[in-house]
């Protein structure tokens, strides 16, 4: 059970709105340098996770298994991209706090 599940049962009760429409709220609404920042460190972070990847497989060994996660796994990824939203919306909230 993932620690964001209770969010996902009614995604309009909490957020007015999916963790997706309100990561694009606070990315439009904030800081571009703190906006900027935090694409960055979401490329970074994924080029260093498709480097590690391709290391230990190949390039289309690699877009294989993301086609198969997928078509195999679809709500399952699609919680985990919610999940994402919601620690990268946190993430630029928290920084503009600082």
């Amino acid at each position: 059970m993932s620690k964001y599940d209770a969010l996902f049962e009614d995604e309009d009760d909490i957020f007015g709105g999916t963790p997706l429409s309100k990561f694009y709220d606070i990315a439009t609404q904030s800081s571009d340098d703190i906006v900027k920042s935090q694409f960055e460190f979401m490329a970074k972070k994924f080029a260093a996770l498709e480097m590690e990847l391709v290391k230990r497989t190949s390039d289309s060994e690699v877009e294989k298994l993301l086609n198969i996660a997928k078509h195999d796994n679809s709500k399952e990824l699609n919680n985990k991209a919610k999940s994402l939203l919601i620690e990268w919306t946190g993430d630029i909230v928290m920084r503009l706090d600082s």
